[in-house]
């Protein structure tokens, strides 16, 4: 097992997928709304977290390997803060994978001691998402020729698309994917 963690460590990964930022409001309820059937949450503890194919890039970094992640990261607070919680941990975002026409996707959980009361998702339809191979298609097969291996963590939010998928294994010399279901 050493061995394979001192491997990890000499490796360069390339995650591409849907990156997005994931949200936690923690608080407790302990009364119903009087303006309408619903609880009122005290938040005692909000936190940002990495979600997504950039969790799955943090995961790998730190296993110890160099990681850096290709996704839609919007020229906005939420990309800010994704981008911030990723450079943190040393892991390579491009700035020619900072977008300024469509947000960053974030996904917020409302929670209260052992439940979740809801999730407040904010984010485009998946063709805003959808990355300009004309622009990027070089710079992409660059990254991911340079690279030991290549993960592409789908979560059918649009940046991975058929098109992207045919570039990444023409180069990649390892490549794995973890598909959304209904691209399998």
């Amino acid at each position: 097992m050493k061995d394979l963690l001192k491997q990890i460590k000499s490796l360069r990964i390339l995650v591409i997928g849907d990156v997005m930022l994931d949200r936690y409001v923690i608080g407790e309820v302990n009364r119903i709304s009087p303006e309408a059937p619903v609880p009122v949450l005290t938040v005692h503890e909000e936190q940002a977290v990495a979600g997504g194919a950039a969790n799955v890039a943090l995961n790998i970094r730190s296993l110890g390997a160099q990681v850096e992640s290709i996704g839609w990261f919007g020229q906005d607070d939420r990309g800010n803060e994704l981008v911030e919680i990723l450079q943190n941990k040393e892991i390579l975002v491009d700035k020619e994978f900072r977008f300024s026409s469509t947000a960053t996707i974030s996904k917020s959980r409302v929670t209260a001691p052992n439940h979740q009361i809801c999730r407040v998702d904010r984010e485009a339809k998946s063709e805003h998402y959808q990355p300009d191979l004309a622009k990027l298609g070089s710079l992409i097969s660059e990254k991911v020729s340079q690279a030991d291996a290549v993960i592409v963590s789908d979560y059918g939010k649009g940046f991975v698309t058929n098109e992207l998928l045919s570039l990444v294994r023409k180069s990649s010399k390892f490549l794995a994917v973890d598909p959304k279901p209904s691209r399998l």
